[in-house]
């Protein structure tokens, strides 16, 4: 994934360079994605206060074919909706959504996961509130409800179940199990939950939402935000600071 500076915690996809232009993507960028992160210059429009702006600002004329006026305003979400394709159609409820959930994941990623973010690690941290008798699942059981009308309809995995991306070591059985309801263990409720919402993380920083545009993403958002703030509640040791 190509980023652009760190403004929206998620891949940006973007126009190419115009034909003939020096500022071309490298050999290794995924087609369609501009190389932004490997740009220390261009990233810097993001900042009007860093003394390379001038310089960014005019690369980016270069690259896109816009006025310095028109480059001024396209930063942030205004760059977004301009030039990322699909971000235009994009509710303002959408794009709160995505918004909210890049912070709530990385102060979860921070206060809970200690950092360290994988399906193991969330297993074990469930886990521990099991055992110090502070997992309180029955606080999920909404989200859960939803995960699984989306992910298992009619006796079989939907469409959508393919979408997560699960890979071996995202204890895909576990998941499965507990979306086909074959498993109401609490603990496993909750672990898959959480596994679920790592895998937007993971589709939403790694690019693979923008192959759709971010479209349709606003229950799933939601409803991971909720999940995500009620952790945080409990165990994210607000209190300090």
């Amino acid at each position: 994934m190509r980023r652009l500076a760190s403004l929206s915690g998620g891949a940006l996809r973007g126009a190419a360079p115009q034909k003939g232009s020096a500022e071309t993507p490298d050999s290794t960028a995924e087609e369609g994605f501009l190389p932004f992160g490997h740009d220390p210059v261009l990233s810097r429009v993001a900042n009007p206060q860093c003394r390379d702006y001038g310089r960014a600002v005019r690369r980016m004329c270069n690259l896109y074919s816009v006025t310095k006026g028109q480059a001024d305003r396209l930063t942030g979400t205004s760059w977004l909706r301009t030039r990322a394709p699909g971000f235009a159609a994009l509710t303002d409820a959408e794009v709160a959504s995505v918004a909210d959930f890049t912070f709530l994941w990385t102060l979860f990623e921070a206060r809970v996961l200690d950092a360290q973010v994988s399906a193991r690690k969330i297993c074990e941290v469930v886990g521990a509130w099991e055992r110090s008798g502070t997992l309180d699942a029955a606080a999920y059981d909404g989200e859960l409800g939803y995960f699984r009308r989306r992910y298992f309809a009619g006796g079989r995995f939907t469409y959508y179940f393919d979408g997560l991306n699960l890979r071996a070591n995202d204890r895909p059985e576990l998941v499965a199990a507990v979306l086909d309801g074959s498993d109401d263990d609490p603990r496993r409720c909750v672990t898959a939950s959480l596994i679920i919402i790592f895998r937007y993380r993971n589709n939403l920083f790694h690019g693979l939402k923008w192959q759709y545009r971010l479209s349709g993403q606003l229950d799933n958002f939601t409803c991971a935000n909720a999940v995500l703030a009620r952790a945080l509640e409990r165990h994210g040791r607000l209190e300090e600071g």
